[in-house]
């Protein structure tokens, strides 16, 4: 069985909902409450779910003081229900709204217990460095989720977006091969791809009712770890993602009077000066 080979490897298999609160840190204020001030700009994830007996399906944005409770009454019992890694400004996951990810979470089908012993040997294995080690490996019925969390959220900038989407196909790539799948045709997934919701319902006919998850790594992984994996032209480059500041706006003010004196008591905006031309440009490009 698939679990015995990640418990051969030191898996420890987890509550789904502990899960969930390590990818998006909840308890931690890192997303936003039912009702938080909208001007925090925080984000939320989002589910989806439908019934057999329901013509439509259903949004629901994952709140943090809510997560819980529509995991439990909404989510769980779904015949249907997917999330992702991300989280998201609005009410549906749409790429266009997509705030910070989270988590990069991958899909192998056609797993065996042998093709699954060789991606973990060559991935615990230091001489061979071969697979990123995920923090999580979810069993889906027919195949694994690979869940690789990250110390700090990566923001989800529009060019940063589409880097990302070759990076997720490259890595995919990589770790969905003859050795670790009796699938021959490679399904490559752009980061806004949802996934079955952990401890939710599996597919009629599927060797499992529900989604088993284990943890495998304890260490979160960064962009710089998964570089390692990729072509040098696909790399990302760390050092010019945006970084978002953890001072507080009084420790801003101490250890930068200029700035917090233009910006924030004078309301001084910073601008450039360009031709119109360009402008209409750039006007054209964001509409």
């Amino acid at each position: 069985m698939l679990s015995d080979v990640i418990k051969k490897y030191g898996g420890e298999k987890m509550d789904p909902l502990d899960v969930y609160k390590d990818i998006f840190r909840i308890g931690e204020g890192f997303i936003q409450k039912e009702y938080e001030d909208s001007g925090s700009f925080k984000a939320n994830p989002i589910a989806y779910y439908k019934n057999e007996n329901e013509d439509h399906g259903h949004f629901r944005i994952m709140f943090e003081d809510k997560f819980e409770e529509i995991y439990q009454n909404e989510l769980v019992n779904a015949d249907f229900c997917v999330m992702n890694g991300l989280t998201y400004f609005g009410a549906k996951y749409t790429s266009d709204r997509a705030s910070k990810m989270c988590a990069m979470i991958f899909d192998i089908d056609g797993v065996t217990d042998n093709s699954l012993n060789n991606f973990f040997y060559a991935a615990f294995n230091k001489e061979f460095d071969y697979y990123p080690l995920p923090n999580y490996v979810a069993l889906s019925g027919h195949g694994i989720h690979l869940y690789y969390v990250f110390e700090e959220p990566v923001p989800l900038f529009p060019n940063l977006k589409l880097q990302l989407k070759e990076f997720k196909y490259s890595l995919t790539e990589k770790m969905w091969n003859k050795n670790t799948s009796v699938d021959e045709k490679v399904q490559k997934q752009g980061i806004n791809q949802p996934f079955r919701i952990l401890g939710g319902k599996c597919k009629k006919n599927a060797p499992l009712d529900r989604v088993e998850v284990y943890r495998v790594n304890q260490h979160p992984v960064n962009i710089e770890y998964l570089n390692r994996f990729v072509p040098t032209k696909i790399e990302i480059d760390e050092k010019k993602l945006f970084k978002e500041s953890k001072l507080t706006l009084d420790q801003a003010k101490e250890k930068y009077p200029e700035w917090y004196e233009n910006k924030v008591v004078k309301g001084i905006r910073s601008y450039w000066t360009v031709k119109r031309d360009l402008y209409d440009w750039w006007i054209q490009q964001i509409k």
